[in-house]
């Protein structure tokens, strides 16, 4: 079942079923000042 986002792309040749779809994406930059996730070292 597609979402809101989601577009069917083709339908089974019943035209009953979405075989593949695409969805839309935010393009919006993240904020320069974005602080990601930190990276912890491992040890072995």
């Amino acid at each position: 079942m597609p979402g809101p986002n989601d577009y069917p792309l083709y339908y089974d040749s019943s035209n009953s079923k979405v075989l593949s779809a695409v969805a839309t994406i935010d393009t919006t930059p993240l904020p320069l000042n974005y602080v990601g996730p930190q990276q912890v070292p491992l040890t072995p």
